[in-house]
């Protein structure tokens, strides 16, 4: 299982009363999170995308934000959690375009996830007079096949759709590489999971809230990956999920800091904003609260895997809790109301469960692995796009992946070419691809497989 954080511009009213800068420190704050994140050894940092949602989340530009963070990180990958890509809000074309712009800045360390806005309040912003919240769900259906064709393809043919249209034009800039970025899913309900396997996606399981969660998700995904067609170049079996964490040198330092945290409120939150979602029997509704978290209360939450609470001992087995669950990466929601040093007071502890040799490899120098080893073009893509072997990974990524339907981690060994046994000589798995120059090294909880990357110049 791999690490990562999720940040989204959370701006609580008690902060903001007493501070006018508040909104300005938040997300400088936040920043320096994800460059902590980085530093530690954390393998993934999302940030979200949402409009008009007071409190919850005042980052709505999140291209912007992420272009800062390209520059200021050097191993951590980028995601966009999410970029929204309904016409009506973002024009396809310019998600595109800042995707494979990321992808560059980055060096292929971008992530793009994608999915159609928090609830009523965001969506009725961009499409006043909506009734049925599923009607994005059409818009995104006949959207989200197209971003590929839009990177790979060296015109793009055009689109006439019923929600968006655009002549044949060339699109630029083209991702870094030959490839495209891996694709991801902002999955709410159980069908959704089984959708976006099916399209050869990731999943971004913000709706999975605690460990015995993953049973129906393991049901519905990873059985329906299985017979994956992908929309893009290749499938990217990953489900990530997320929780709130909080790690301090001691048991009672850690409960601590999340009754002082103000939980309550965020919680109440995400059920102002986020009305798709299955609302749980007690959930108040808003401007009512949730009651105020005591000692109690997080004990309950920590004994009942609704959060990561602890000593750095006690937050590894929680944390192993979900990897044993199958969950292929966890995220951490910060902050959630916590003071600044007391939220990077977390990641490093987190991140200093592995020493500097493990998180990154062996020291084996980071050789990048060649998008043209990674080409391998969905149905969607066929005919356009240059046979070769097709990897269930993310491309220019070296970290181990897993066979579509099984837990065996592959490293970077391409899935066998169609009608080959993996016995073949010379085709099919093999321990490490020849051209690729990359030693597999130890596993790290935080960042896989990967070797140690060389300082930048």
């Amino acid at each position: 299982m791999e690490f990562g954080l999720f940040v989204q511009g959370y701006v609580p009213a008690a902060r903001s009363a007493v501070d006018p800068m508040a909104e300005h420190k938040a997300l400088m704050e936040e920043t320096k999170y994800v460059i902590q994140a980085d530093k530690s050894g954390f393998k993934y940092a999302w940030a979200s995308e949402h409009h008009f949602l007071e409190e919850y989340s005042h980052l709505s530009a999140n291209e912007v934000f992420l272009g800062y963070l390209a520059h200021a990180t050097e191993r951590i990958h980028l995601g966009s959690g999410i970029f929204n890509p309904l016409a009506q809000v973002n024009h396809p074309v310019k998600v595109a375009e800042k995707v494979a712009m990321l992808d560059h800045l980055s060096e292929g360390r971008f992530e793009f996830g994608s999915g159609r806005g928090a609830g009523s309040h965001e969506i009725l912003g961009f499409i006043p007079g909506v009734t049925d919240m599923n009607y994005t769900k059409e818009i995104w259906e006949e959207t989200i096949a197209e971003f590929p064709k839009m990177w790979l393809q060296e015109e793009y043919p055009g689109f006439q759709g019923k929600h968006w249209s655009l002549p044949p034009r060339k699109i630029f800039p083209k991702p870094y590489g030959k490839s495209h970025p891996a694709m991801w899913y902002a999955a709410g309900s159980p069908p959704s999971y089984a959708m976006a396997a099916r399209k050869g996606l990731g999943v971004l399981g913000f709706s999975v809230q605690k460990v015995s969660d993953m049973e129906w998700v393991l049901e519905q995904y990873k059985t329906a990956i299985q017979e994956a067609e992908p929309i893009g170049d290749f499938v990217n079996d990953n489900v990530m999920v997320t929780s709130t964490a909080i790690c301090a040198p001691t048991h009672d330092e850690a409960v601590r800091i999340a009754v002082e945290g103000g939980l309550n409120r965020l919680q109440s939150l995400v059920f102002r904003y986020h009305d798709t979602f299955p609302r749980p029997e007690g959930i108040p509704e808003w401007p009512e609260l949730l009651p105020e978290y005591n000692a109690e209360i997080i004990e309950l939450l920590i004994a009942e895997e609704l959060m990561i609470c602890g000593d750095p001992d006690e937050v590894t087995a929680q944390c192993k809790r979900w990897e044993q669950a199958g969950a292929d990466q966890l995220s951490f929601g910060l902050p959630i109301g916590v003071p600044f040093e007391d939220t990077m007071q977390t990641i490093r502890l987190i991140g200093g469960a592995c020493d500097s040799a493990d998180r990154y490899g062996s020291g084996a120098p980071y050789v990048p692995l060649p998008r043209s080893l990674l080409t391998g073009c969905g149905p969607a893509l066929r005919g356009v796009c240059p046979p070769s072997p097709k990897l269930l990974m993310s491309r220019g990524d070296p970290h181990p992946v897993r066979r579509v339907g099984s837990a065996e981690p592959l490293g970077l060994r391409p899935r066998p070419a169609e009608g080959l046994r993996p016995s073949d000589p010379g085709r099919g798995l093999r321990p490490l691809h020849p051209r690729s120059g990359l030693r597999p090294g130890p596993r790290s909880r935080l960042n896989g497989a990967r070797p140690q990357t060389p300082p930048r110049p």
